[in-house]
């Protein structure tokens, strides 16, 4: 448990500057977040085949993690189609985008 926790630090570590890099690079345009989100899903795919299961910790959940949720989200509604359950894929996806945007307005209002 100790050395699992030290992995995912450490790759969070990783996958947060360079997240910021990224936005540092592109002037925190929404321009960042679509290289973000896009690129943390093609890596999470390729990881997700590749990687020895040892590594996991540290590349998928502790720098893709802390890199990008959104490529968390990409892997598990792309597992629901592969296993072809696509109305659940649907259900999934749709959850989280339109909810997503309802709980940014929320909190948006609950600040204010």
């Amino acid at each position: 448990m100790k050395s699992s926790l030290i992995l995912v630090s450490l790759g969070g570590i990783f996958g947060s500057v360079i997240r910021y890099l990224i936005i540092i690079l592109f002037n925190s345009s929404p321009t960042a977040t679509i290289i973000i989100n896009l690129s943390g899903c093609f890596l999470i795919g390729t990881a997700s085949s590749l990687i020895n299961p040892a590594y996991r910790l540290f590349l998928i959940t502790g720098v893709l993690g802390s890199f990008t949720t959104f490529s968390a989200f990409g892997l598990e509604g792309f597992k629901f189609l592969k296993h072809g359950y696509t109305a659940e894929a649907l259900l999934y996806i749709g959850i989280q985008v339109f909810f997503g945007i309802v709980m940014v307005y929320l909190g948006e209002i609950t600040a204010n």
